[in-house]
This record gives structure tokens, C-alpha cells and sequence, in this order.
């Protein structure tokens, strides 16, 4: 099979394609993809609670369009992953032969394909957070950006300088928690109580798994303590520069996981004290949320005004990730090259739900 020219992401044809693919995804997002998932939305919320419940919640279906496409768009993202690790498992197993025979590393189609889909959802969604303001309410604003910089610089490096293997891991292993966390939050929307709870606990098992275990303890650490022999002492290799770059940035990486670890397991254990998961539901921040307080009474007529008319809004915040116990707000990397979620459970906005 003929290969693809995109391996290098600083090429000038690269960049052209990341364009490309940046418009298109946009646009065929907003023209086709979502109309089709709401009305998708609108059966199944019939199917489940009758056709009622759907007039009588506008808001929980545009957030499901959303919410379904991401779902989509990380199954894609993770189904590459896993299609590369079926046909080259050697080197997810063996942490040395990431680094051997560097720097004439094959990149194969799959592995060139994730990259430019994390590259063109990291800087769009970037792009949206800094120029829309619309997930300035997120109590973990800043983590959210700093995960999208270091995850957009470490696909790009990475690229650039060849070490597509350990980039197409990290990817991977983050793309494979952002695959129940929007799942969970799909269920959220439908009140899909028992698909709910088993995205989380899923979540749950697969973040503690693969970006707590796996991606510091075994992958990280062949970086710090296997790498440097082969990448700096090959021909051609990188410098010393690099490599210390490169790992300050997938070390970022690490941090950002652990903390949003963090507020999964206190919001479990809150969860678990109140012992009801109906009264407590830590599933939505509150900016992926339907409005719940008296103060944005005003925006629920108007969107519900709206969709009457069928007039479709986009809520832009909800294109920066969360996690929640039943929807896991939450986040982190998503699983970039080197990160793939940024999207964690925030308490603040969890005790506000609650409230409300």
C-alpha cells in the first residue's frame, strides 16, 4: 500500500491538508452530521420516554447532537489506534523497540490519519475556547487550554521529528477514556439511568488504566529512562534540546491526568456517601448543562422559543470536554498524539447542579 505524504506535519502539503480537513470537519459538522444526530436524538428520546419528554426538553437534545458527534469523532480516532496496535503490536508491548531503528521509523496511513484528526480537533477546539470565550465558566478553563497547547505542540513535534510510535500510543490510550466519557454523556442527555452509570464506571476503570497506569509507568518512563540512546545518539537524530522539551511536555500531560483522576474519584466518593445518584447527579458542568438556575429562566424560553422554529443553536461550550460521574465532565487529552481529553469532573459546577 502506497503511503500517505503526511507524515511530517510541518510540510507545506501537510498543512494544506490539515486546512482542508479543519473546514470540512467544521462545516460538515454543522450541515450534516448534527441535524442528522438531533433528529437521531429526537427518536430516541420518543422511543425511551415518549414524545413529550422531547418537547418538553429542547436543551438535553442539542446537547446530545453534540455530545453524539464527539462520541463519533473519538470512536474514529480510537478505532485507528487499535487497527495500528492489531498490526504493529510489537512495539506497544516492547518499550525498546519504540526508540530502535530511529530515525527511519515507517509511518503507516492509520498513524498519519490520527494525526492530522487530533491535530485539526485540538486546534479547532483551541481556537474556539480562546476567540469564543464560551468555556470561560469552566472552573478547569486553564487546564483545558494548557492540555490543547501541550497536546497540539507534542502531535506537532512529534511529527516532525519521527517519534510517530510513542505519539500514536498516548493518543491512543487517551482517545480510549474520551470513548465512555461522551458516551456517558449521550446517556445523560436520553436519562439513560443504567447506560449512564455503566459509561462511568467504564470511564472510570479505562482512565485509572490508561493514563494513570499505563501511559506514566510504562510509556513516559521509556521515554526518561530508554529513549536518549537512540535518539540523540543516532545519525540524524534529535538534540538534547528536543528530547528535554519533549519530555517536560508529555510530563504536563501527566499532572493534568492525575488532577483530573483526582476529581473523578472525590466525586465517586461524594456520590457514593449521598447514596443516590438521582439527587446527586455530579454527570454535567455547568456549562454542558441544560440553564438550571432562576437567572437563566429567560435563556431556556429563548432556546426553546428557537428550536420551536427550527432554528438550531450550537452550544459551543460543550466542544471543550468534561466528565462527570454519570456524564464525567472531565479532560484531558483526548487523546491528542499525547493527550486526547480535557474534560473532568469540576466540583464547583457539580455542587451548583446540585443545588439547582
Amino acid at each position: 500500500m502506497r503511503l500517505l505524504p503526511f507524515s511530517d506535519a510541518t510540510t507545506g502539503m501537510s498543512i494544506l491538508a490539515l486546512c482542508v480537513l479543519m473546514i470540512t470537519i467544521r462545516y460538515s459538522r454543522s450541515c450534516i452530521f448534527e441535524p442528522v444526530l438531533y433528529q437521531l436524538g429526537k427518536r430516541l428520546g420518543k422511543f425511551s420516554h415518549g414524545p413529550e419528554w422531547v418537547h418538553e426538553h429542547p436543551e438535553q437534545m442539542e446537547n446530545f447532537r453534540s455530545f453524539s458527534y464527539r462520541l463519533l469523532f473519538r470512536c474514529i480516532v480510537c478505532g485507528l489506534g487499535l487497527y495500528e496496535f492489531y498490526h504493529n503490536p510489537s512495539y506497544w508491548y516492547d518499550t525498546q523497540q519504540l526508540w530502535e531503528g530511529y530515525p527511519h521509523h515507517v509511518c503507516s496511513n492509520a498513524v498519519q490519519i490520527v494525526y492530522l484528526l487530533q491535530l485539526a480537533y485540538h486546534l479547532e477546539d483551541l481556537g474556539s475556547a480562546i476567540v469564543q470565550g464560551n468555556a470561560r465558566k469552566r472552573a478547569d478553563f486553564a487546564a483545558m487550554v494548557v492540555h490543547h497547547i501541550v497536546t497540539s505542540l507534542l502531535l506537532i513535534g512529534s511529527s516532525h521529528l519521527k517519534t510517530h510510535r510513542i505519539g500514536v500510543i498516548v493518543s491512543t490510550l487517551h482517545a480510549v477514556t474520551d470513548v465512555p466519557k461522551d458516551f456517558t454523556q449521550v446517556a445523560k442527555q436520553l436519562e439513560w439511568r443504567y447506560c449512564k452509570l455503566a459509561g462511568f464506571v467504564t470511564l472510570l476503570a479505562t482512565w485509572i488504566a490508561a493514563r494513570v497506569i499505563l501511559y506514566p509507568f510504562k510509556y513516559v518512563w521509556s521515554v526518561f529512562a530508554e529513549s536518549r540512546q537512540f535518539l540523540v545518539h543516532a545519525e540524524g537524530g534529535m538534540s538534547d534540546t528536543a528530547l528535554n522539551i519533549f519530555m517536560t511536555l508529555l510530563s504536563v500531560l501527566v499532572l493534568l491526568n492525575t488532577m483530573w483522576c483526582h476529581m473523578l474519584i472525590k466525586l465517586v466518593i461524594r456520590v457514593l456517601k449521598e447514596g443516590d445518584t438521582s439527587t446527586a447527579d455530579p454527570t454535567m458542568s455547568k456549562d454542558e448543562s441544560a440553564p438550571a438556575t432562576s437567572q437563566e429562566d429567560d435563556d431556556n424560553d429563548d432556546t426553546k422559543k428557537n428550536i420551536g422554529n427550527g432554528v438550531s443553536h450550537s452550544d459551543e461550550s460543550q466542544d471543550h470536554e468534561h466528565i462527570s460521574v454519570s456524564d464525567t465532565s472531565s479532560t484531558c487529552c483526548s487523546s491528542s498524539s499525547h493527550c486526547s481529553s480535557d474534560d473532568t469532573p469540576s466540583e464547583e459546577e457539580d455542587g451548583e447542579d446540585e443545588q439547582s
